[in-house]
């Protein structure tokens, strides 16, 4: 009994009061260079940075607006804050004495459009909201049989949207209330204006909803394995999708029209990125890699090599200029 609340306490301690590094002095040293981009050198790998602490899988990796933070969720049921522009790590949201944080992996996380939210999701059947500043939760959604695979929320943070195996959930967050229901499996992605929602999953199919009214708009469908990944463009003109068919192709929203088709990918396709320039696309698979694509061109623009695992989440930062990746190998890693 001892032993496990001094357990219980170390914990507390660990989310409120460390402010060390888990990474080492030289990697401390590290800080941007805000005049360079990945973009700059395409042709170049140029790994600058990776983050170590997680002990299992990292699932999922996500930067705040301002850019400033990340967030990565694993698989040791834990999600963790790193600071950008030192390198250092600032606390780890999880299951403790104080609350009732995610019991198993942590599948997917997401902040709102202020920087003032985390959303996580994991295979526990909840979401949970956390507040960014206390690092407290604040409300769990929890709903019987709700697997949940990827959450995403509204520009305007007043939704989230989140994908389990059979169906996909609109939910109002001041209150927690559920908004919708759609059929839809796996992945989700709101549209830049949040009007439309995209899903995706195992039916080979993308389909588009209208958020008031939960219309469905328009279907896709030239994938020919599970839909894993999609993306909206900036402009919200354009939605990139990638299977694990190991293709990715790009959509107009408006006509249905398929623009183009990439392949290059060993293997499946599992996270998809907008530069926020809207001319640029990354790609993270299952073959280790990340690839990075020029919208009006057939041919990727560089492969970027250094994780040893499977590629699980990749995201663009707020300028552009930096792109973060998660892996099976337990890291996080950022590009310029």
């Amino acid at each position: 009994m001892l032993e496990a609340i001094m357990n219980r306490f170390y914990i507390a301690y660990d989310l409120c009061h460390n402010t060390n590094s888990l990474i080492s002095n030289k990697d401390i040293d590290y800080q941007y260079d805000k005049t360079s981009s990945i973009l700059d050198n395409p042709h170049e790998n140029q790994l600058i940075h990776t983050f170590q602490g997680h002990k299992d899988w990292v699932n999922s990796v996500a930067f705040s607006p301002n850019g400033q933070l990340l967030a990565s969720g694993s698989e040791d049921n834990s999600i963790k804050l790193w600071d950008v522009n030192t390198g250092q790590y600032r606390g780890t949201l999880k299951n403790g004495w104080w609350q009732k944080g995610h019991q198993t992996p942590v599948i997917s996380v997401a902040f709102s459009a202020d920087g003032q939210t985390l959303a996580s999701a994991g295979d526990d059947n909840s979401i949970k909201l956390w507040r960014i500043s206390t690092g407290k939760i604040f409300r769990t959604i929890k709903k019987e049989g709700l697997w949940v695979n990827s959450v995403a929320f509204s520009p305007n943070g007043k939704m989230l949207a989140s994908a389990n195996e059979t169906s996909i959930q609109l939910w109002e967050l001041q209150k927690g209330k559920e908004l919708l229901t759609l059929p839809g499996i796996n992945v989700v992605a709101f549209s830049p204006n949040g009007d439309t929602i995209a899903t995706g999953g195992i039916n080979n199919t993308i389909k588009l909803w209208d958020v008031k009214t939960g219309k469905e708009l328009r279907v896709f469908k030239q994938h020919h394995l599970p839909v894993s990944a999609l993306a909206f463009s900036p402009d919200g003109q354009t939605l990139a999708s990638g299977s694990k068919d190991r293709g990715i192709k790009l959509w107009d929203v408006t006509t249905g029209k398929m623009l183009g088709l990439w392949q290059g990918h060993l293997h499946a396709i599992s996270s998809l990125a907008f530069c926020p320039n809207g001319r640029t696309l990354a790609s993270a698979s299952y073959d280790n890699t990340i690839k990075m694509w020029e919208i009006n061109t057939d041919e990727a623009l560089c492969t970027l090599e250094g994780h040893n695992s499977c590629v699980n989440s990749v995201a663009f930062s707020p300028d552009g200029r930096t792109l973060v990746s998660a892996s099976y190998d337990t890291t996080i890693k950022l590009w310029q």
